[in-house]
């Protein structure tokens, strides 16, 4: 008998990654079942973050505050500068918990990112 095989969206999209939650995009995290953000190049220091906070709250349009697991450890992910190749991050666990995150770099400004998320 063929094995039965449960297959997943993916969808992709651009966010803004801000210093802060305000500038950042809002991102609908209900259905995630799975995913990733991607990094362009860090070539200088002065376009390099190194952690990625994540924020959470119930719906896009609600009020985002700093998430933390269930150990009170912040969700945080830490990058790593790569001046060669863009860069890709698994999402912490604690995120799925969310009905909608924001991704906040904890340091320089990061114009851009790239989120896959699986449903």
């Amino acid at each position: 008998m063929p094995e039965n095989r449960i297959r997943r969206k993916l969808r992709s999209f651009d966010v803004t990654v801000a210093t802060s939650a305000a500038g950042s995009t809002a991102i609908r995290w209900d259905e995630a079942a799975g995913g990733n953000i991607q990094l362009a190049t860090q070539v200088t220091a002065a376009s390099f973050a190194t952690t990625l906070q994540v924020w959470a709250a119930n719906s896009t349009g609600g009020t985002f505050s700093r998430l933390y697991d269930s150990n009170g450890v912040p969700a945080n992910v830490t990058l790593v500068q790569d001046s060669v190749n863009q860069t890709s991050y698994a999402m912490p666990d604690a995120a799925f918990s969310a009905g909608a995150i924001k991704l906040v770099a904890g340091s320089t400004h990061l114009t851009s990112a790239t989120v896959s998320i699986k449903t």
